[in-house]
């Protein structure tokens, strides 16, 4: 619990430039999480099932101000939970997840990534991906030009890498 820490004790900067921090308080706003599981078979079963269960408990774990979405890519990108499903039919659909694809359409599902946020202006937005880095398709674009993408869409992202070894 943050709030709970005196101002004074805590340091941020801004491209490496000090900031000063004057109030510490617990926001409100909702916060849209948009969570993007790799779905590949290039990843160890136990690991994907592992990240499979931490999204699932990520959801259970929401607000009532805050929504989830849930991108699965592989074969296909697949917006699969939007934010507006019920608990049940979410948790069913988080368990139903498989990760047999062949391919990884890694920057399709950030196109859709990017899309999805665009609607959204009244939440923060936080988008969490959880893959092995592997992207086999021809992508249409850079690396450079897709983080110019996500910076001109407002949307925080984290990555999560799972080691793609295989398990022994």
């Amino acid at each position: 619990e943050l709030s709970q820490l005196p101002p004074e004790e805590i340091q941020a900067s801004l491209d490496g430039a000090p900031l000063s921090v004057r109030t510490l308080g617990r926001s409100e706003q909702g916060i849209f999480y948009v969570y993007m599981l790799d779905v590949s078979a290039s990843i160890p079963d136990a690991h994907f099932y592992a990240a499979r269960d931490a999204v699932t408990a990520a959801y259970e774990r929401l607000r009532e101000q805050d929504k989830m979405a849930l991108i699965t890519f592989g074969n296909e990108v697949t917006l699969l939970l939007r934010g507006d499903e019920g608990r049940e039919e979410a948790a069913s659909a988080l368990q139903s997840l498989k990760n047999r694809d062949n391919r990884t359409k890694f920057y399709d599902a950030m196109d859709t990534l990017i899309a999805l946020v665009s609607q959204t202006s009244d939440m923060r937005r936080v988008a969490v991906v959880i893959s092995d880095g592997i992207d086999d398709t021809d992508a249409g674009m850079t690396q450079e030009e897709l983080e110019e993408e996500l910076r001109q869409s407002g949307v925080s992202v984290s990555a999560m890498c799972l080691d793609s070894a295989q398990e022994s």
